[in-house]
């Protein structure tokens, strides 16, 4: 990417994925390659920097997403890439090409999914983990929405200042709610596909080995 692309982020909105805040990119840092490697922007007055594998880029505005959110979307697109592998794999095998060369491939793609699965128990670790956070925060906020009704129901809150509370909480929950709904997904989908991906290994390995005893003359 030419260092004048860099350019055209700036002054271009940055939102939070789930709308905790919104900001405006004023800067950029690069490596020692002179490739894209921080954003800088606002956020209410404060200057942050941030790695650019946490944004996504899109017309007019770039969305930040949470670390955790952000490798769970990048392990999925790993794995689906292996899965793309793996039906290529099958239709080489298909095509009676050279087995020896299908067993080099074959071999590397457990090293890939043997690596992939290794990431993905620590990752499942770290979203359990977010999870459990995220649940905590949400109690403590419904227990807060409690006492602002009861101030409200008994008379002991301005009813202005009722509504401007709950509707932040209110607000905050959602958007907590919506993270939560984000970590159950990315954690079905990962799992899903680890175990498909899995399967798919054992039975193209049985097929494999049925067919070099066959060749071998022990059937």
């Amino acid at each position: 990417m030419p260092l004048s692309t860099f350019y055209t982020l700036i002054g271009k909105p940055v939102i939070e994925k789930y709308g905790r805040f919104k900001g405006r990119v004023i800067g950029f840092e690069l490596d020692s390659e002179n490739n894209l490697k921080n954003i800088v922007f606002e956020n209410g007055g404060v200057i942050l920097s941030k790695n650019i594998s946490s944004f996504e880029i899109h017309d007019g505005y770039l969305i930040y997403l949470p670390a955790l959110i952000k490798e769970g979307t990048n392990l999925l697109n790993e794995y689906k890439d292996l899965e793309l592998f793996i039906e290529t794999l099958r239709k080489m095998y298909n095509m009676n090409l050279s087995r020896k060369l299908i067993r080099i491939y074959y071999d590397k793609t457990i090293g890939r999914f043997k690596s992939l699965s290794s990431r993905l128990s620590k990752y499942i670790k770290f979203l359990e983990r977010r999870r459990r956070k995220i649940e905590d925060q949400i109690e403590w906020l419904k227990n807060i929405t409690f006492y602002l009704h009861i101030g409200n129901e008994n008379g002991y809150l301005d009813s202005t200042l009722y509504k401007y509370s709950y509707d932040l909480v209110s607000s905050e929950i959602l958007k907590f709610t919506n993270e939560l709904e984000d970590i159950e997904r990315i954690s079905l989908e990962l799992t899903t596909i680890n175990s498909k991906i899995e399967s798919y290994l054992k039975d193209f390995q049985e097929v494999y080995e049925e067919n070099v005893e066959e060749k071998a003359g022990y059937t």
